[in-house]
């Protein structure tokens, strides 16, 4: 029996047809395009983390910022040399400003307000006209219709 050549099988062996050629081509351009969206969306979440943090303690820094008295004394000093008499004796007014202030803001009693208030006053710092630093410093106001100083809610 004679049979006819064998065309189809050496077109076979050739190699993969051209739908399948074109389909991985498309499935590779397809990964590539992917793998780069992932790559920028990594790096901008990386980016809007490290923004996240920074403006995260931004807002920490001014939210707590450090009121407590040697920064004060710090800040009041910087650029200056002093005595270390001067900074400490600065230190120990800072510090009595700071515990007379704790200890007013936690009165809840109107009365023991009004003693701290009484107490601050003083005949000194009327003497030396140091009623508005009193004032700046201290929180308390001095009353408008009379010359006592009344205890001002913080």
């Amino acid at each position: 029996m004679t049979t006819p050549p064998r065309s189809r099988d050496n077109a076979a062996q050739q190699g993969p047809s051209r739908q399948y050629v074109v389909g991985r081509s498309d499935v590779r351009r397809g990964r590539w395009r992917l793998q780069n969206q992932i790559e920028k969306l990594e790096a901008t979440l990386k980016r809007e983390i490290r923004n996240n943090y920074k403006y995260k303690k931004r807002d920490q820094r001014l939210a707590g910022e450090n009121k407590s008295p040697r920064p004060t004394v710090n800040y009041l000093l910087r650029n200056q040399i002093v005595k270390d008499t001067i900074r400490k004796r600065l230190l120990l007014q800072e510090a009595i400003i700071e515990d007379i202030r704790n200890k007013y803001k936690n009165t809840r009693k109107e009365r023991e307000k009004q003693i701290i208030a009484k107490t601050t006053k003083g005949k000194i710092i009327k003497k030396y006209r140091l009623q508005r630093d009193a004032e700046n410093y201290w929180l308390f106001k001095k009353a408008r219709s009379n010359t006592r100083w009344s205890a001002v809610d913080i």
